[in-house]
């Protein structure tokens, strides 16, 4: 594996870059779900485990209150 630093630093430039760019698409959400999808098969996590992640609803601990439906 590459230096850790550079891993980290890449991992969080890239989610930072595709969180700023959910801004500026009329769904975001299926934006989010494709980011996390990528970034895990980045990672190494193979393509259907991928996907299976990626689409998992978030804790409810960890959606802010405004943003329940």
């Amino acid at each position: 594996m590459p230096d850790i630093d550079v891993v980290g630093s890449y991992g969080f430039g890239g989610f930072v870059n595709a969180l700023l760019a959910s801004f500026n698409v009329p769904q975001p959400e299926p934006f989010i779900d494709a980011m996390a999808e990528t970034m895990l098969r980045v990672f190494g996590i193979a393509d259907e485990e991928a996907r299976v992640i990626a689409h998992l609803p978030l804790p409810d601990e960890w959606v802010r209150a405004e943003f329940k439906d």
